[in-house]
């Protein structure tokens, strides 16, 4: 008997596939009122929040298996940074192995407190530097396309240009490691009941990519993504309108932004072109939500995410009956859904002939 595995449309798996696909990107740049020039990294990372069994481990490995990154399974500075003698012999890190790809972490609270700044650093500025204990007798420089390397005298430094995933699963915010953490990728928290539980087990996947927009990965290898001050401004006004009901801290609102850049950049690159227009910045805000509800330590079960992301889709309106129909879902639990999604205040609902129809809450159009 053939089985059919159906990989349901969840605007995750969107945001985990533009982290993988950002990796070749070498630079964004971004231009302000003044044309006056901002360099940043193009590279998107994602915090993935869930459960243990929820699938990070099988999306690690399809990442893996496809040849676009890799798990960082040693949790010591040597694998993350490598490993110089007095002499000048380096023992090159893992990283560097997944320069221009995706670093997947699993559990990033099994780092010790070095290890954890070191990564930290390198998610945000793609940059480390720290001395040693002693002096090169020669120094070191090894450049290659996506990642450099140097020692002089006491001083040791490397860049890496990759994108991250960072699994965890729990998040409480206690630390200023954690919170640290939470400002380097979009946060996507998620929950999962026992009958998805059950369900993941049958094969239905939960955490995967998208292959249709990974069929644009090689249009990602461009040295760089522009943005100009119009798109910025738009993106801004469209991203106030989300939050006007929500209590959200103004560093996160600066990093939410950009991630949305980052994510715009990669959706002008699978349409051929380096600039990010207005059509891209539509595209990229209906992810905000999701960012959103990462940052106020909100969540939603795997398939209230696949009615969203249906919802969401379909900016006209859509019935509970179609979304059953797209979704293969139980009436009671589409309806489940629905109310927990409009408690959270992330679609509308209006009433035509007395029929309910949903529609996300920010209107693009």
């Amino acid at each position: 008997m053939e089985f059919i595995i159906k990989k349901p449309k969840n605007l995750i798996s969107d945001i985990l596939t533009y982290s993988v696909m950002s990796a070749p990107i070498k630079e964004l740049v971004a231009y302000d009122l003044y044309g006056r020039e901002f360099r940043t990294r193009a590279q998107l990372n994602v915090i993935l929040v869930s459960s243990f069994g929820s699938g990070k481990g099988q999306l690690f490995r399809e990442i893996e298996e496809r040849g676009l990154g890799a798990r960082l399974t040693d949790y010591t500075s040597a694998g993350i940074l490598g490993t110089l003698r007095p002499s000048g012999k380096l023992t090159l890190p893992f990283t560097v192995y997944c320069a221009g790809k995706t670093i997947c972490i699993d559990e990033f609270q099994k780092f010790g407190k070095p290890q954890k700044d070191a990564l930290l650093s390198l998610m945000e500025d793609q940059y480390y530097r720290k001395p040693l204990g002693f002096e090169v007798k020669e120094e070191l420089d090894i450049t290659e396309e996506y990642f450099r390397i140097m020692a002089k005298g006491n001083f040791y430094a490397i860049w890496i240009k990759c994108s991250y995933i960072c699994g965890c699963m729990y998040f409480k915010r206690k630390t200023i490691d954690d919170l640290a953490l939470l400002s380097r990728g979009i946060p996507i928290v998620t929950t999962m009941q026992e009958d998805e539980a059950l369900e993941l087990f049958t094969g239905r996947a939960r955490l995967v990519l998208n292959d249709r927009l990974l069929k644009h990965y090689e249009k990602m290898k461009v040295d760089q993504v522009v943005i100009y001050h119009e798109q910025r401004e738009l993106l801004k006004d469209l991203f106030k309108e989300l939050i006007k009901d929500v209590k959200m801290e103004s560093g996160f609102i600066t990093r939410a932004l950009w991630d949305l850049v980052r994510i715009a950049g990669v959706i002008a690159l699978t349409k051929g072109r380096t600039e990010i227009d207005e059509d891209d910045i539509y595209t990229a805000i209906k992810y905000a939500p999701i960012q959103i509800l990462g940052y106020a330590r909100g969540d939603l079960t795997f398939k209230e995410m696949e009615v969203y992301s249906i919802i969401s889709m379909h900016e006209e309106g859509i019935s509970p009956k179609e979304i059953v129909e797209l979704t293969g879902m139980s009436r009671s639990t589409v309806e489940k859904a629905l109310a927990e999604l409009l408690r959270k205040g992330l679609v509308d609902v209006i009433y035509v002939s007395k029929n309910a129809i949903y529609m996300p809450k920010l209107k693009l159009v």
